[in-house]
């Protein structure tokens, strides 16, 4: 399983030959394999491996972050107005 990767890494896929890492998304790594185009790998596959990672960068947020984000935003345009006398 890949643990920490970042974008620009260097993979092998079994049937799609060396790729580089294009996105990651919360189910799936999208690669860029040679003559093959675009290819969305579901995480944990095992198909993949690594040959030259690339750290991932820092300024990434994390799923909770987001959430308490969008609670913060709803609950701003769902509670009811408080009235001012």
């Amino acid at each position: 399983m890949i643990k920490s990767i970042g974008i620009g890494s260097r993979l092998r896929h079994k049937n799609y030959g060396e790729g580089i890492l294009a996105r990651i998304s919360l189910d799936y790594f999208t690669v860029a394999f040679h003559g093959m185009g675009l290819k969305e790998i579901p995480h944990g596959q095992g198909d993949l491996e690594v040959i030259e990672a690339i750290e991932p960068e820092n300024n990434q947020i994390t799923f909770d972050e987001v959430e308490d984000a969008l609670i913060r935003i709803l609950k701003r345009y769902i509670e009811p107005e408080q009235r001012v006398d």
